[in-house]
């Protein structure tokens, strides 16, 4: 499991590798002053430019008053037309002695022929209104007059790609110049529900809910995300409706998902992921469409089961997969933590994050995703006292109220049950809770926790970046792990539900205090021969992993088999770490006494620029080996890969 600091992390992370390695088509919008919703609220692919020679684009009178040439020796001066705002530029000229001048509105062209704007406060007019008279000292060159590009000088940079476009970037567009605007496309989202016990019948009927079969329950994720999407986000995607799909046909479900992803850009589906006989979403993605698993499990409440995965495809941009449960609240609260920031930052694109450029690919991505923008946080004074999950941090939904000084005041929305979505009903924010212990089993009323906010409340707060947020100031020191089961037995096979069993123990045995949180890439089991096949197989499920568990299901008839493995695995090795197999031998025997007798092996296996450490141990005895190295792993691999 992961935290989700670290899984929002993640997904902003892949977010910024797919658009750094891609280029996305755009759409070129015309500029229409009498229409502008097609572009109000999108976001500019490439920079706008200020046309020549600026603006504004002529010499424009500040003031109303007469233009007049300052160099006049005369103070007083012939009327000889008005240039109202909107005029073209007036032919002068004079008919008498007297040089000539123009009355002038704000805004109005300034003939060539005058330098100097002198306002009407300062004028005086012949009793005929023939002639101004102006006082000597209001004759200053250049006063009260804009010269051409003075607001925004001919070709500069207007606004930047990335920029989204609000009420005054509109305003900035129609000063430019420009005719039309490449903009990013909206991000086009998929939503699908899975599940056998949804209800595919028509539900407009009055009657209905009464002679719905018992068993069946109302789709409610896919409408609550279509219109969380849609409607909330609907400036950031356009959002396709997939449908149900049951979870009885594997072949019709994966002919979903490919065509799905062919269309959309991200994917969400909601069921099937979970570790019962027919959760079977993750396995066609992984195996049937061969996406890339990031992770598969949460440290958090609720939404445990979430899973992140890309998804390749041939010529075009990677594919984003959230696998939600089927849980509504489990679904909503996952959804605002991590599709939304993905969203957006797939919508504004990496060039919205500033002093990104200029360096390495990893660099680039590594600053997109600190400048990448994120929900809203603040903190809030419980007001009263809320039972820790001894298991796992819960995001509990709240309701907040802001006295009229103080801090804001946070008060669940009640039972807190994945199921019952009447506890978003309301919610305004999620607040933070950590896990409990025996000695810490409640949040007490007046602590203060960190909220974060899902839904606008009355003092409304704006969004922030990774790098400014609290809640993701501390990335957990997760390190990755791929588990891999020996089948030391013929036909032997483990069921979906076992090796979800496995990759959890796995998981808990190497977290802690100092090895950090787990992220578990993959569990797999390998029926194959331990010979050079495995040595092949074993370098490709590592390259995505710092650390790969390799699991005997030993028992006494397997002891030779055992061995066998152990001495091939071991040859394999380029720097095999005894003294780290004999902590973990120990402390197998330790928690189980039948372990001792199989032998371990630990060592660095080297591939391509990165290499990864093995373990080979007997599968009973996995808790207490692993537990008694854990500190030591992450060290050991950076170690490793240092002197390699």
């Amino acid at each position: 499991m992961v935290s989700v600091p670290e899984a929002i992390r993640i997904v902003l992370h892949e977010t910024a590798r797919i658009l750094w390695s891609n280029s996305r088509p755009t759409d070129r919008v015309k500029i229409d002053a009498q229409n502008v919703a097609n572009i109000v609220n999108r976001t500019l692919a490439k920079d706008v430019i200020q046309r020549e020679p600026g603006y504004p684009p002529y010499r424009a009178s500040i003031m109303d008053g007469f233009a007049v040439s300052s160099s006049s020796v005369q103070t007083q001066y012939q009327i000889v037309g008005k240039i109202l705002t909107g005029d073209p530029h007036p032919a002068v000229r004079t008919t008498s002695d007297h040089p000539p001048a123009h009355y002038v509105t704000t805004g109005a062209i300034v003939p060539d022929q005058y330098d100097c704007v002198v306002p009407i406060e300062e004028c005086q007019l012949s009793s005929d209104g023939v002639f101004v008279i102006v006082d000597k000292d209001s004759l200053v060159k250049d006063k009260w007059i804009r010269p051409p590009g003075c607001d925004i000088p001919g070709g500069s940079k207007v606004l930047q790609a990335g920029h989204m476009i609000d009420a005054v970037s509109l305003g900035l567009l129609l000063q430019s110049g420009v005719q039309e605007v490449e903009l990013m496309p909206p991000v086009v989202v998929g939503i699908l529900s899975t599940g056998n016990e949804l209800d595919v019948n028509d539900t407009s009927s009055a009657d209905h809910w009464a002679e719905r079969p018992l068993g069946k329950i109302p789709d409610v994720n896919r409408p609550m995300l279509l219109s969380l999407l849609g409607d909330t986000w609907g400036a950031c995607c356009r959002v396709v409706d997939l449908g149900i799909a049951v979870d009885s046909d594997r072949q019709q479900l994966a002919r979903v998902l490919e065509t799905a992803a062919r269309e959309c850009h991200v994917l969400i589906t909601t069921g099937g992921i979970s570790v019962g006989e027919t959760d079977i979403v993750e396995d066609v993605f992984v195996n049937d469409l061969k996406g890339r698993l990031h992770f598969g499990r949460l440290h958090m409440k609720p939404g445990k089961p979430t899973t992140f995965m890309t998804l390749p495809l041939k010529n075009e941009s990677d594919r984003i997969v959230f696998c939600m449960p089927g849980n509504p609240v489990s679904a909503a609260v996952c959804t605002h933590l991590l599709v939304r920031p993905c969203l957006e930052l797939l919508f504004h694109g990496p060039a919205s994050s500033p002093d990104n450029y200029g360096d390495s690919l990893d660099e680039q991505i590594r600053r997109t995703v600190e400048n990448a923008w994120i929900h809203s946080e603040f903190e809030a004074q419980l007001t009263h006292d809320v039972a820790l999950d001894v298991e796992r941090p819960e995001y509990a939904r709240v309701v907040v109220q802001k006295p009229a000084s103080g801090l804001y005041q946070a008060t669940t929305t009640g039972v807190q049950r994945s199921s019952r979505l009447m506890s978003m009903r309301d919610a305004v924010g999620l607040l933070v809770l950590p896990k409990g212990s025996k000695t810490r089993p409640k949040a007490l009323a007046g602590e203060t926790y960190l909220v974060l906010q899902i839904n606008d409340c009355n003092n409304s707060l704006p969004q922030i970046t990774v790098q400014a947020s609290r809640h993701l100031s501390k990335p957990s020191k997760s390190f990755s792990v791929a588990v891999v089961v020996l089948s030391l037995k013929e036909s032997e096979a483990f069921s979906i539900e076992r090796m979800s069993e496995l990759a959890d123990r796995v998981a808990s045995a190497l977290s802690g205090s100092k090895s950090g949180s787990v992220t578990t890439v993959k569990c797999e089991q390998y029926g194959g021969p331990v010979n050079e096949s495995f040595k092949c197989y074993l370098a490709e499920i590592g390259r995505e992993a710092d650390f790969v568990i390799v699991l005997s299901s030993a028992s006494k008839d397997s002891f030779r088999r055992h061995s066998a493995a152990a001495a091939y695995i071991r040859s394999i090795l380029a720097k095999p770490a005894d003294s780290m197999a004999l902590q973990v031998r120990r402390g197998s025997a330790a928690k189980n006494s039948g372990s001792a007798i199989f032998e371990t092996v630990i060592g660095y296996f080297p591939v391509d620029d990165k290499g990864f450490l093995v373990v080979f141990l007997a599968e009973m005895g996995l808790e207490g080996g692993l537990g008694n190295v854990r500190g030591l792993v992450k060290h050991a691999v950076k170690i490793a890969r240092k002197n390699e």
